[in-house]
């Protein structure tokens, strides 16, 4: 009997298993993407929030201006998530009874989905950035009346090329052209130090002229050594430090870190130092402003002389610093109006290490300061 009861359990137990059936790969796919455009749409409705109260107080600020900009950046968010919610609803719905071929034909729509979901959410991010930095940078600089002496940027400014030699041929000799050319290359992180050591040994011994202190260099540190050749004699002023708090990804914890910046007053004292005031205070390529320069100009203890204004620029963005743009860099420049191309790093971070409302407004302060002293015409060297 119990041998018998024994054999007809086996049996249904074979006949269960043979009618279990293997979910669908491509659903089970879709399904996992139809989570990631939740997320993402959870994302998106908590930034919307966050944008949309800052944008009524950008409204009721000296800087309402810029508040059309923000509100049509709502709008496309708002309208952009309103689709999603529904694309991701009515994939919920249809998806217990899609077939393998329905799945593949919807997983490429939703894949675009949520591609363009981390795009407006880049774009989000960017928005609150420039209305933070609005927020917390001109209310210090109006506080010193300076606020009518920097002209802020927001949008891309030229730089040098990055095709360019490093030199400019009616400038350079002949005979020193090499050694510019690929001092330029090592500098800009194009070449390895090795290769650029061993580059001028081979130009050495091949004949050229004007390389033969950065032909000394041996391999041992030989970045190092090539960096102090060629910047000896430079007249860029000298870093200053300042204790920043950045965060700890592996400890999960905030700690300060004395990090480098250039100072926008050392930096200007250079460039009349050794450059042409009249050239550096020179218009020809601004739209002038009359009004604003003249409330500058009256701002300042004793009035100043508007012919004397120098309209300076302040640009923060990220740049992606790594091969799979996953990682990037924040960096703050000052930049000069009066001369086209000309673009000055101050400071920058790698946005893994920024704590969240201290790392950037520490490095804005130390730039404020700085600025102050342009202001008043004080040149404190540090």
């Amino acid at each position: 009997m119990t041998a018998s009861l024994a054999a007809k359990d086996m049996k249904s137990l074979q006949n269960t298993k043979a009618e279990v059936k293997l979910e669908n790969p491509e659903r089970m796919e879709l399904t996992s993407l139809s989570k990631v455009a939740c997320s993402a749409i959870k994302s998106l409705d908590a930034k919307h929030g966050e944008l949309s109260s800052e944008c009524i107080a950008l409204e009721n600020s000296k800087f309402a201006f810029k508040a059309p900009e923000i509100r049509s950046g709502l709008e496309n968010l708002k309208s952009f998530v309103d689709d999603l919610r529904k694309t991701q609803v009515l994939l919920d719905r249809k998806l217990s009874s899609m077939d393998e071929a329905a799945c593949k034909a919807e997983k490429a729509d939703i894949e675009q989905w949520n591609r363009n979901a981390n795009e407006h959410l880049d774009n989000v991010k960017l928005l609150l950035k420039k209305v933070f930095f609005m927020s917390l940078v001109c209310p210090a600089l109006q506080k010193f009346n300076f606020s009518s002496y920097l002209l802020f940027r927001s949008r891309s400014e030229a730089m040098y090329s990055k095709n360019s030699r490093g030199y400019n041929e009616e400038e350079v000799p002949e005979t020193k052209r090499f050694r510019a050319n690929l001092s330029d290359a090592f500098l800009g992180g194009q070449i390895t130090a090795a290769r650029t050591a061993s580059l001028f040994k081979d130009a050495q011994a091949s004949g050229a002229t004007g390389v033969d202190d950065l032909a000394s260099v041996g391999e041992k540190n030989a970045a190092r050594g090539l960096r102090r050749k060629m910047l000896k004699g430079s007249h860029w002023p000298d870093s200053y430090y300042a204790d920043i708090e950045l965060h700890d990804p592996k400890l999960q914890e905030n700690r300060e870190v004395s990090l480098p910046f250039l100072l926008p007053h050392e930096i200007v004292g250079k460039l009349f130092e050794f450059g042409d005031p009249t050239w550096i205070l020179s218009r020809q390529v601004l739209q002038e402003d009359a009004e604003l320069i003249e409330k500058f100009s009256s701002s300042c203890q004793p009035a100043r002389d508007p012919a004397t204004v120098l309209p300076l620029g302040l640009w923060n963005d990220g740049v992606p610093c790594n091969w799979d743009r996953s990682q990037s860099l924040e960096v703050i420049a000052l930049s000069f109006p009066s001369i086209p191309g000309l673009r000055v790093p101050l400071f920058c971070l790698k946005k893994m290490f920024e704590a969240k409302k201290c790392s950037m407004n520490a490095a804005l302060k130390v730039l404020v300061w700085s600025f102050e002293q342009l202001a008043v015409g004080r040149h404190v060297f540090v």
